[in-house]
């Protein structure tokens, strides 16, 4: 199953619950089993970015779930200070030092804990939250693409996808073999629903 597809079991929620808290307050295991589907993708990147092996990234991803799970009981969100997405790359990057030590045969400082590291994070940015931003925004914008993928006719997703890239308006068309002005129509209307798909990522998943 795809992170789209996981991305849409959503929409029969209610607006104001996010998955997050859907997790944390129910704490039912189909809401979990939905939660690592759709964050899973945003772990591994972090991790990949972070510096780990392709080869370990799944257990890692693994192991960042199960910490993120036990981190859930005491965790006290405050999105007005720091984000979820924040937290959740921190715990991913602290899984990642504690391995590399282990690999490594040198002796293991005691892991912090998942929710004092969330703490933490209010009051401090480091390389590990501006890779969270941009790992996030890119974790969304590829969600939104292969959502509206499936509202769209192929030359509107070249059109957008061209213009997106740097092709101008007219070489869109000419390869297209529309108008000039269609061509600016089209990404007009993939861009609309790209954002309005990003908005509602944003709020279900960290808000």
């Amino acid at each position: 199953m795809t992170g789209v597809g996981n991305l849409e079991m959503m929409q029969g929620e209610p607006t104001s619950q996010t998955l997050l808290m859907l997790v944390k307050e129910q704490g039912d295991a189909k809401a979990w089993q939905q939660f690592e589907l759709v964050y899973r993708r945003y772990v591994c990147a972090v991790l990949l970015k972070s510096g780990a092996a392709h080869a370990d990234v799944e257990d890692l991803a693994q192991e960042v779930m199960v910490r993120v799970w036990k981190g859930l009981e005491t965790f006290l969100y405050q999105p007005e200070r720091c984000r979820f997405r924040t937290w959740l790359a921190r715990v991913a990057k602290n899984t990642l030092i504690n391995f590399s030590q282990l690999k490594k045969n040198k002796v293991v400082r005691a892991q912090l804990d998942d929710s004092k590291l969330y703490l933490e994070s209010i009051s401090q940015e480091s390389e590990t939250d501006v890779l969270a931003e941009i790992e996030w925004k890119i974790f969304v914008a590829k969600s939104a693409w292969e959502h509206v993928q499936s509202q769209f006719k192929e030359a509107q997703l070249q059109a957008y996808a061209g213009m997106a890239e740097g092709e101008s308006a007219g070489t869109v068309a000419s390869r297209l073999g529309i108008k000039e002005n269609t061509a600016y129509v089209y990404r007009k209307a993939v861009q609309e629903a790209m954002d309005l798909h990003i908005k509602r990522l944003n709020s279900e998943l960290d808000a």
